[in-house]
């Protein structure tokens, strides 16, 4: 990089090609010797100042929600009683907001848990998600300075590592789930009428996003909330941490207060079968179950028919429910 354009940079408004060009090669080269003599160069040459660009240089990286880790910001802050503070400011501002387009995703993949199948997938911040069958994630090579943004479809574990700077949100449809660092469940299945958030450690909040209704909701350990994605009203329930968390972790399935045929569509997902209920009475029935003895298919459709209501006939991968 020439110097000129360095300095076109610190000197002009910096709406130039010149100016860009030279910021974002400052974003992509920060910590390099060759950065460090550039901005030595341009910076010695101007007069000294008495303001507190100090303050001033932290005030924008706050308000930008970046933290001025590398050499060429400490470097700047070093340097920073010698700028002029009318052009210190706008300068630092512009080198941030460059500094975190260079910083933004640039690649976005797609984790897809195929039916019988589960993934764990780890996120560019060491987070891990592990996703159940048939649920999607959509996260990006690297979180921005700000927030690290992920997109589920379907149902995820999340074990979140701590960053209080830069919060962890999990978006599925209708609601926003955000974190620090913690540990939670997220099911939020498109054919599902309800959005299930179950937090074990920590502290999250969900925002619902269905409209008029929009609502946050401040979970504590131990609570699954429930939303009704028609109506947007939310229900809380307590679950023992100590029987929910073998659940997820060790691949079992819980159920909370569920619709038959929901659930029926859950175990499609899992063990990749199609399951047809004729009645649509049975489907409504609502039930609370826990799996973590590797129970089969069939065994947890037998627990569902303690009452012999159903009559259950499996043949090969199909299995046809009706009323007795």
């Amino acid at each position: 990089m020439e110097e000129p354009k360095i300095r076109e940079l610190f000197e002009g408004d910096g709406t130039s090609n010149d100016a860009r060009e030279a910021g974002r090669w400052l974003a992509e080269h920060a910590g390099s010797r060759e950065a460090d003599d550039l901005l030595y160069a341009v910076l010695k040459r101007t007069a000294a100042a008495d303001a507190d660009t100090d303050g001033a240089f932290r005030r924008v990286c706050r308000r930008l929600g970046l933290r001025p880790r590398t050499t060429i910001w400490s470097t700047a802050v070093r340097w920073s009683v010698r700028v002029a503070a009318c052009l210190f400011v706008p300068v630092v501002a512009a080198l941030f907001y460059l500094y975190g387009e260079a910083q933004r995703p640039s690649q976005w993949f797609e984790a897809y848990a195929p039916y019988g199948k589960t993934l764990r997938v780890e996120l560019p911040d060491h987070s891990i998600v592990l996703l159940n069958s048939g649920s999607k994630l959509i996260y990006p090579d690297r979180f921005a300075p700000d927030c690290r943004q992920v997109f589920l479809a379907g149902e995820g574990y999340a074990s979140i590592e701590k960053d209080p700077e830069r919060p962890f949100v999990m978006s599925a449809g209708e609601v926003d789930v955000r974190v620090l660092g913690t540990k939670f469940n997220l099911k939020s299945y498109a054919e599902d009428s309800e959005v299930e958030v179950t937090l074990l450690e920590g502290s999250v909040e969900m925002a619902t996003k269905l409209g008029a209704n929009d609502r946050v909701v401040r979970l504590r350990p131990g609570e699954l909330v429930k939303l009704d994605k028609e109506s947007g009203a939310t229900e809380t329930f307590e679950v023992p941490v100590s029987d929910y968390k073998p659940v997820v972790l060790g691949g079992g399935l819980f159920f909370m207060d569920k619709r038959f045929d929901e659930i029926a569509a859950y175990f499609e997902k899992r063990f990749d079968v199609k399951i047809n209920i004729y009645d649509p009475a049975l489907g409504e029935k609502r039930f609370i179950a826990s799996f973590v003895n590797d129970e089969s298919l069939d065994e947890m459709l037998a627990t569902f028919n303690t009452d012999g209501e159903m009559r259950i006939n499996r043949k090969g991968r199909v299995i046809n429910i009706t009323k007795r």
